[in-house]
């Protein structure tokens, strides 16, 4: 077998992945159906004047904010500190990874993390590493690019055995200006005495890159192969479901739609003049107007002999529209963010309500990237010397913003006064629903209500009214 060998499920789930991402890439021409084979004048103007809503990457986009709409809990060691500035060596710090993460797994369903380090001489001190800019990087690769794999059983435990990922490099380095991308495969595998071994070939199967075992900062060989597969339902190689799949296919329908709106509109939507001539030939029809024939504003056309006039103009065709009024209806109903509810702001309760199926999806998905990112930081802390237990990442989950309850409220304080709850319950709630600032310390609030303000005693009233008054 050849290392381009891909998954048997591999190009299946390509064409799926390339839906979504034309749609969202707004390059959504290529699904456009050709109109008339024999005229591709009229077929690509048929394209061309298509109209793309895209309530897909609205979505996308929509779904990423409510995610990041708090920040993330980043805990590192501070031996993995450059990772805040730099993730993948590519000047992405580890928030924008993440972003990154969100927008992969909406419209895959799936991307993998390998933690990857440099090779050096062995006998390197951490000083010459850092004055050599050697450090453990995360590298994203798309789910385009996870090619191939298998798993086999290491006692009773089903891990990954094989991982083929393709890259794409550029060959000519030497020329500045030029730009000569070959594709490469790198393989990364469980030799027969068990160790993580990664080997890179080229497109024609020729080894580029002989087997090696990467070690750990301590000079050890590796279990297991650091690389995680971040998915939409789980974190293993097998392919998910993809997320914005079943809303790309109907933008792609209503898309289609446009396209049918916009030709229909340019067919049949401008008047035409007809001209019957009644008995006059063409040469006396001609003599009669001789600059041709306008109509409209200060124009006219001389008839003889029987001729007659008309004005044609076809009845408008509403069925492109509705069918695409119908498609918005249906994005909506499943999710796509396209306008705000009627009637003002929409309650948090409302909002996880209406979007109750989308948002526990979102919720697996956060939770998965934030395991998946954890994972490949613990895999960098054993490659640069560092404590892996003290790493913690965890997205927010908490989509909707809450809004206090006045009853509520009053409640609290009652059960304050009855020593029921403590200060701090209240004070808690107070920050989750906004009313009491996040940043104030439960010090700054003893310190600011216990300044007791100096009311001035009212004045005393003089009677000065007859006595008996």
């Amino acid at each position: 077998m050849s290392v381009t060998t891909q998954h048997p499920n591999h190009w299946q789930q390509c064409k799926r992945w390339k839906l979504v991402r034309d749609i969202i890439d707004n390059n959504a021409m290529c699904h456009l159906r050709t109109v008339d084979p024999n005229d591709p004048v009229r077929s690509c103007q048929y394209k061309e004047d298509a109209v793309l809503t895209n309530f897909t990457r609205l979505t996308r986009d929509g779904l990423k904010g409510l995610v990041f709409r708090k920040d993330p809990v980043i805990t590192l060691p501070p031996e993995l500190g450059y990772l805040e500035d730099d993730v993948t060596g590519e000047n992405l710090n580890i928030e924008q990874t993440l972003q990154k993460l969100v927008d992969e797994v909406q419209e895959t369903g799936r991307v993998g993390l390998l933690a990857d380090y440099p090779k050096v001489q062995e006998d390197l001190s951490d000083i010459d590493r850092e004055n050599a800019g050697l450090y453990s990087r995360i590298k994203i690769y798309k789910a385009e690019n996870i090619e191939n794999f298998k798993h086999k059983y290491i006692g009773s435990k089903y891990v990954p055995s094989v991982i083929v990922l393709t890259e794409w490099v550029n060959a000519d380095d030497d020329d500045m200006f030029c730009w000569n991308l070959i594709k490469q495969y790198r393989v990364l595998y469980l030799d027969n005495e068990g160790y993580y071994t990664q080997m890179v070939y080229s497109d024609q199967d020729e080894l580029i890159e002989p087997p090696v075992r990467p070690v750990d900062y301590d000079g050890n060989w590796l279990r297991e192969i650091p690389f995680v597969c971040i998915g939409s339902e789980n974190n293993d190689l097998e392919y998910d479901s993809i997320p914005l799949y079943d809303l790309a296919i109907l933008n792609r329908a209503h898309y289609q739609n446009s396209a049918d709106a916009e030709e229909a509109s340019f067919v049949c939507g401008q008047p035409m003049l007809g001209i019957c001539v009644g008995d006059s030939d063409a040469i006396q029809f001609a003599a009669a107007n001789p600059n041709g024939v306008k109509f409209g504003s200060r124009a006219g056309v001389t008839l003889a002999n029987g001729g007659q006039l008309q004005l044609v103009q076809a009845n408008p065709n509403i069925l492109p529209t509705q069918m695409m009024e119908q498609k918005e209806v249906q994005a909506a109903a499943i999710g796509a963010r396209l306008i705000s509810p009627a009637g003002g702001r929409e309650t948090a309760e409302a909002a996880r309500i209406r979007y109750g199926a989308q948002n526990s999806s979102l919720y697996i998905m956060t939770s998965n990237i934030s395991e998946g990112m954890e994972q490949a930081c613990k895999w960098v802390a054993r490659f640069q010397g560092a404590n892996p237990e003290v790493i913690e990442i965890e997205l927010n989950k908490d989509f909707y913003e809450d809004t206090a309850d006045p009853n509520l409220i009053v409640a609290q304080m009652q059960m304050l006064d009855k020593g029921v709850i403590a200060k701090n319950d209240v004070r808690e709630y107070g920050r989750k629903t906004g009313f009491i600032d996040a940043d104030r310390t439960n010090e700054q609030l003893e310190a600011e209500s216990s300044v007791l303000i100096e009311i001035p005693p009212a004045p005393a009233v003089q009677n000065n009214s007859p006595e008996g008054i």
